[in-house]
């Protein structure tokens, strides 16, 4: 049997964003540039644009799992999911800080965010 290990789930719900959050290709680049930086690969990404209101849904698919954001421009809400699979200790610390600078790019006036222990 194959041994189980423990991976990292950032979540981020950001409220009162101040950035123009039907902005996805700004968005898609600048968290792309993110990812690069802290090489994290990127397999695919994918959208959808959701009408009337703008809002998106944004996924990057990972090498070590997926990156999720979604819009609600109307309510100036996003919501951040950020998963990695088999997140060594050494590395936890530089994915938190991808995680911050994503969660940065949003300017949301309140940010609530939790770090769940996920086993794989």
């Amino acid at each position: 049997m194959a041994k189980i290990k423990k991976s990292t789930e950032f979540l981020g719900d950001l409220i009162n964003c101040e950035f123009d959050l039907t902005k996805i290709l700004y968005f898609r680049r600048q968290i792309k540039n993110i990812l690069e930086k802290y090489n994290i690969k990127v397999l695919n990404t994918s959208y959808y644009v959701f009408e009337p209101t703008k809002g998106f849904t944004l996924i990057f698919i990972l090498s070590g799992s997926h990156l999720a954001i979604h819009t609600w421009p109307e309510k100036q809400l996003a919501n951040v999911d950020f998963y990695l699979c088999d997140l060594k200790k050494p590395k936890r610390p530089l994915i938190r800080k991808a995680f911050k600078e994503i969660i940065k790019l949003f300017l949301a006036q309140k940010v609530i965010t939790k770090e769940i222990v996920r086993y794989t």
